[in-house]
């Protein structure tokens, strides 16, 4: 998923199931030349379950990059 303003989604508003501001993490734990773990409860594609998901991010330039995979 990509997320933006032209996508609708704003990274540093969104929260997980629980209230966990995961957007937020991502921002604050990003950084150049760096890998960080992000942990949040999402709910698979096609589901309304939330389960655990684990994010790696870090930052290009000013953009935040981040991969994903569910447990």
């Amino acid at each position: 998923m990509i997320f933006g303003k032209d996508k609708g989604f704003k990274l540093s508003e969104m929260k997980d199931a629980n209230g966990f501001a995961f957007g937020k993490e991502s921002m604050r734990t990003a950084e150049a030349g760096k890998i960080s773990e992000v942990a949040y409860m999402w709910p698979r594609p096609g589901s309304d379950t939330p389960v655990q998901k684990i994010t790696y991010v870090t930052k290009v330039t000013d953009q935040i990059c981040g991969v994903g995979y569910y447990k």
